[in-house]
């Protein structure tokens, strides 16, 4: 169901406060974030914005595709699983899809400048040219930010995983059912599913963010490789040009000797004067 709700609504109906609103709005970039709260849990992990309930979704921007293609799904899982033995509460299911789809975007977006970057690498080795370097050079920049997103989600996971607090606040049912006793009724088992939930996700952010970081080495390996060719094709052309000014000084030694006003007996001898033109 498409709802349209201004933000004073939104805030009475979950509880939030206005900064956290803004943080799932799709018209500003803020950090990767998860928040869990007294009556929801907010999420900003990339296109995937939404406030979860203990019972419902409230997804931001629905009418993107990204948006649709998370519901859809989301909708799917819940009506396969509904004849399955699972207690793993809804808010969870949401959250995971939502750390899934955030994560195998990302590791999409690298694979896809894994398949971009390499071949220019390989083609750059092998012949310098300024159009392949000027690709590398985007190809960096492109990299540079898609490393920050991908850190970004795996420190807020690594986050969640160090702080029991933050994982008791998400666990709304049983504060809602038992308030007070909540925050001790939840260690153990319960924070042992949350945290086997968030480690299967920062593995697979982690491996994303390894394979950014080897991308980063071998284009870096490439440049110290070019580097080097260029340096020796310098070296090169500073002994070429030594060697041609050398000669042009000798030629200029030998010219100006001959050149002087002095009376010599080589001058009267013509086979020396040719023998000296010859060899400048």
């Amino acid at each position: 169901m498409i709802l349209e709700l201004d933000k004073a609504i939104l805030m009475r109906y979950c509880s939030q406060p206005a900064i956290d609103l803004r943080l799932l709005d799709p018209m500003f970039i803020y950090p990767s974030t998860i928040l869990g709260q007294e009556r929801a849990i907010v999420v900003g992990l990339e296109h995937v914005r939404c406030i979860i309930t203990a019972d419902e979704a409230i997804l931001m921007n629905s009418l993107d595709g990204s948006i649709i293609q998370y519901e859809l799904e989301l909708c799917k899982r819940l009506q396969s699983n509904k004849h399955q033995k699972d207690d793993l509460p809804f808010k969870f299911r949401a959250l995971e899809l939502a750390l899934e789809c955030t994560c195998m975007s990302l590791d999409a977006q690298v694979k896809e400048q894994e398949l971009e970057i390499y071949p220019v690498l390989d083609e750059l080795a092998s012949s310098i040219s300024t159009c392949n370097l000027k690709l590398v050079r985007r190809f960096r920049g492109h990299l540079l930010a898609l490393t920050r997103r991908v850190q970004e989600v795996r420190n807020e996971i690594e986050h969640l995983m160090e702080d029991y607090e933050d994982m008791a606040e998400m666990y709304l049912i049983e504060k809602k059912e038992t308030m007070e006793p909540a925050l001790s009724s939840v260690r153990g088992y319960n924070i042992e599913k949350l945290e086997m939930l968030l480690k299967v996700y920062f593995v697979s952010i982690d491996n994303t963010l390894s394979k950014i970081l080897s991308l980063k080495e071998c284009i870096d390996d490439t440049e110290d490789f070019i580097n080097i060719k260029l340096a020796n094709v310098q070296n090169r052309l500073i002994l070429h040009l030594a060697a041609a000014t050398f000669g042009a000084t000798m030629f200029v030694v030998v010219t100006g000797f001959f050149g002087m006003n002095l009376a010599l007996g080589n001058f009267g001898n013509s086979a020396s004067f040719n023998w000296a033109l010859i060899i400048t």
